[in-house]
């Protein structure tokens, strides 16, 4: 375990696990389509180099920078370096929409910028007349920049060149002068409700964090870790990365979530953090594949889910399999189900980890039947990424998460971050509560339930309250769905707005032998929107009459991150959906009648 945290920081810990490692593996990361590698020793050297370099630009403990990069190993010497010294390291999302990341620079008061490559330079340049506090942007990858001048750019090594000229071991020193209370880093909420904010996480909250995940998602010794989602979630962070200072595990930087499935099958990792959008894929990916089968491959593969889920439920209830059926079990996992896992990179996993968005049953139940704990956490920034464990009796206890008189979420504790969304701790109530804003509802056996948040509450004009999170998620649950927003406030019913999975959509139109276009043409297709209507219908059978939904409208086009509509973890953003679709929202309105 971590050593206690009221007598560590996390730089410091950080230095005596790679003494004690020195020449073993890292990190690894892929470059011209190779894994490469890093060493302990090059970690540190290079957080100390960056560090001193800080130093050396004249930043201050307190000073504040920022790191609009793709996952690559300069950023994570970036933050360990800048957190030795004090300096507040804000990890922005890599495709965030403009507007969002200057008024996040502008709320950190950022004195440098780092950013990845010569396109994402090209989009900072101007942001040096737009944020008054920034006086110096770093790129990391200089391809196609060797000719580039600008007073105010430099590359990331002449950077850290600079920094020789602080002694060596003064980054070491101002490692340990730190106090463990004291701010570590920011982090952005992740904007799936409103615009990002910075919150400011402590040393305490974040080595509290790595000892509460250990407990709830052991790590062990030779573990390979795969981070595939953007850094600047912190659950990302203390999951994948940092926590390889607990165990000798290796961290694998992914490419990011569109190459997840080929990251996994590479990598095959032994815990997996993912967002809803990723496990609904993965289960669409093997969905895919069975409609290809033969009769034989699909009775199998019905046979072998049937074990695992009876395997799971006689767990739950303290029993185990009768000998006949193990043994059956036996040959199932190591034939139909081992085929299964290789498919989806999850041969050698032990655990799956969902956060980010309510997941269906359906789907959590599916990954447990092929023999993996899925574990759901609820994290908000606020909360350093790890407020509870969803569904799970023990994490309901009553000291750290409890439910308000309205049913809202709160939190107490160290993983609590300092003053959530502002500096001075008012956030907080007079015992140290943090209302988060987020329904939650108690399971039958006690265990803490995610409803979503309490700002998505529909009201319809009959007077009926409905949240929309779990219609969303089992509508997400669909290989044809990449996300929906259900619609409602003040109407006589629900209704919704879907974005299709394009790569599912488009598969299903060419084995139909249906012509399109491009996106928007597919959209429009008499036998997609049939198609879609009837995930809708099926969804309808299970719910009751309030919930069911009526009119349903496909978003024409395709959402990125940096066009606002789409969070980083890849949800769709409610506010900005519904302003920019408003004309078809109205349409699909006069449909519902």
């Amino acid at each position: 375990m971590v050593a206690d945290s009221d007598s560590v920081c996390l730089p410091a810990r950080f230095l005596q696990v790679a003494a004690q490692r020195g020449p073993e593996v890292a990190v690894r990361w892929k470059h011209l389509g190779l894994w490469q590698e890093w060493t302990w020793t090059q970690w540190a050297d290079d957080a100390q180099a960056t560090g001193c370099a800080l130093l050396a630009a004249g930043l201050q403990r307190g000073d504040r920078v920022a790191v609009m990069a793709s996952t690559r190993p300069e950023c994570l010497s970036i933050e360990m370096g800048a957190m030795g010294v004090g300096v507040l390291a804000l990890s922005l999302f890599p495709d965030q929409e403009a507007d969002g990341v200057i008024h996040a620079l502008r709320q950190s008061s950022a004195r440098i910028l780092f950013v990845g490559d010569q396109d994402q330079l090209r989009s900072a340049i101007g942001l040096l007349q737009q944020v008054h506090t920034l006086e110096h942007i770093v790129y990391l990858d200089g391809r196609g920049l060797h000719a580039f001048k600008h007073p105010q750019v430099q590359s990331f090594a002449s950077f850290c060149q600079s920094g020789v000229q602080v002694p060596k071991d003064r980054w070491a020193a101002e490692v340990q002068a730190a106090p463990p209370d004291a701010p570590a880093l920011w982090v952005l909420t992740s904007a799936t409700t409103g615009p990002s904010k910075p919150v400011l996480i402590s040393h305490r909250s974040l080595l509290t964090q790595l000892q509460r995940l250990q407990l709830a998602v052991p790590g062990r010794e030779g573990d390979r870790q795969l981070s595939l989602l953007p850094l600047g979630l912190v659950l990302e962070r203390c999951l994948v990365v940092y926590r390889a200072v607990l165990t000798r595990c290796v961290i694998h930087l992914g490419e990011g979530m569109p190459s997840a499935r080929e990251n996994l099958r590479e990598v095959t990792p032994q815990v997996v953090l993912g967002v809803p959008w990723l496990w609904a894929k993965l289960h669409a990916v093997v969905q895919q594949a069975l409609d290809r089968s033969t009769p034989m491959g699909r009775l199998g593969y019905r046979w072998t889910l049937a074990l695992g889920q009876q395997e799971q439920d006689l767990r739950q209830q303290g029993k185990s399999m009768p000998a006949a059926l193990r043994w059956a079990h036996g040959l199932l996992k190591r034939s139909v189900l081992r085929r299964i896992r290789d498919l989806i990179g999850l041969r050698d996993a032990r655990c799956v980890v969902s956060t980010g968005a309510p997941v269906a049953p359906e789907l959590a139940g599916w990954y447990r039947a092929l023999g993996l704990d899925f574990v759901d956490i609820y994290g908000p920034a606020e909360a350093s990424g790890f407020g509870a464990l969803l569904g799970r009796p023990a994490e309901l206890d009553g000291l750290s998460v409890r439910l308000g008189v309205t049913g809202e979420i709160q939190l107490r504790g160290h993983h609590v971050a300092i003053g959530p969304g502002s500096e001075d701790g008012s956030a907080l109530d007079a015992d140290g509560w943090w209302a988060t804003g987020d329904l939650g509802v108690r399971l039958p056996d006690g265990a803490l339930g995610f409803a979503g948040r309490m700002a998505d509450r529909l009201t319809l004009s009959g007077g009926h309250a409905v949240m929309p999170g779990e219609m969303e998620a089992r509508l997400r649950q669909s290989p044809y769905v990449a996300d929906a927003l259900v619609l409602g406030e003040g109407r006589r019913r629900l209704g919704c707005l879907i974005l299709i999975d394009h790569d599912q959509v488009a598969a299903f139109a060419r084995k139909q032998n249906i012509a399109y276009s491009n996106f928007a043409s597919l959209t429009r297709l008499p036998q997609v929107r049939q198609l879609l209507q009837q995930v809708v219908d099926e969804l309808n059978r299970d719910l009751d009459e309030v919930r069911q939904l009526g009119a349903m409208a496909l978003i024409p086009d395709e959402l990125t991150v940096g066009d606002g509509r789409l969070s980083p973890v890849l949800q769709l953003k409610r506010g900005a959906v519904l302003q920019r679709h408003a004309a078809l929202i109205d349409r699909l309105d006069v449909d519902g009648g």
